[in-house]
């Protein structure tokens, strides 16, 4: 089953899109020149919240706390890993 997600990237809609290329199910709507609303699809928050640290740009989680909780269980993964 496919979960979606919603999060706000600070990134223009083309750098998205040609981030993205074929590799992920989502779409890129474009909120201004330099930030656009994607909705990732995928099989876990999990998935999702790996796929949004490879985009190299900010991002905030729109609704989704089970998408919240998989980034900052990631985050805290990295953050260890750098002490």
């Amino acid at each position: 089953m496919t979960h979606h997600y919603r999060v706000i990237v600070s990134a223009s809609p083309k750098q998205i899109t040609d981030r993205m290329g074929s590799w992920i199910e989502g779409t890129v709507e474009p909120l201004d020149p330099e930030r656009c609303m994607v909705q990732f699809g995928g099989t876990s928050a999990d998935d999702v919240a790996f796929w949004l640290g490879v985009l190299g740009a900010d991002f905030e989680v729109v609704d989704s706390p089970e998408l919240s909780a998989a980034v900052s269980r990631i985050a805290g993964r990295y953050a260890r890993a750098v002490r």
